[in-house]
């Protein structure tokens, strides 16, 4: 299997590089949706048995407990992924992110048109909104550090201005996880005891 660095060699500039990560992402995307929707109806009974959809923590829990929870589920993991983004092993945690991502997206969607019909959808949006918009950007801020300059940071020659730039991009995107994470405590919550409450 070929590693990151021999795989960017076979782009020549940075253009080509570019759109091959944007075609990675997106087939990474992809495939980690499907995969999640076949999961979803191949083990249906299984996954919703217990409670319902959209009746869990994040819609009883006291807001400051939750806000603490969001804190270690999402800056935590955000500071593992800077750190990991520095070693070559950290290229390799994203694209497992985006499967994982895609995954989960794709089992919700899936749940959520079973127990819902195409109110679901609708639920299903509602249930990322307007936190996704910050989560969004910043994963794909230090997607881009990690690889563009993750590995050049401990190789001489560059590495000064290549750890700048990395520092930088990964503090926007700690700043915009914060931001989300503040949405969806605060402001996701009541949007959809609001559309639970009304369907």
């Amino acid at each position: 299997m070929l590693g990151f660095g021999k795989m960017q060699s076979r782009y020549a500039g940075v253009g080509a590089w570019n759109k091959f990560l944007r075609a990675s992402v997106v087939l990474t995307a992809v495939l980690g949706l499907c995969a999640g929707m076949l999961c979803a109806n191949l083990f249906y009974e299984q996954i919703s048995m217990g409670s319902a959809l959209f009746a869990g923590f994040f819609l009883k829990e006291e807001r400051t407990g939750y806000w603490w929870f969001l804190c270690r589920q999402r800056l935590v993991g955000y500071l593992c992924l800077i750190g990991a983004g520095c070693f070559r092993i950290g290229k390799w945690v994203m694209y497992a992110l985006i499967i994982w991502f895609g995954f989960s997206f794709g089992l919700l969607c899936a749940l959520s048109v079973a127990q819902y019909s195409l109110v679901g959808v609708l639920l299903c949006a509602c249930g990322l909104l307007p936190q996704v918009l910050f989560y969004i950007p910043a994963f794909f801020l230090l997607f881009h550090a990690v690889m563009h300059y993750g590995l050049n940071i401990g190789i001489a020659g560059g590495v000064a201005a290549h750890r700048r730039t990395y520092t930088i991009l990964a503090l926007i995107g700690f700043l915009l996880c914060l931001a989300g994470v503040f949405l969806e405590c605060y402001v996701n919550p009541e949007l959809m005891l609001i559309l639970l409450n009304k369907y």
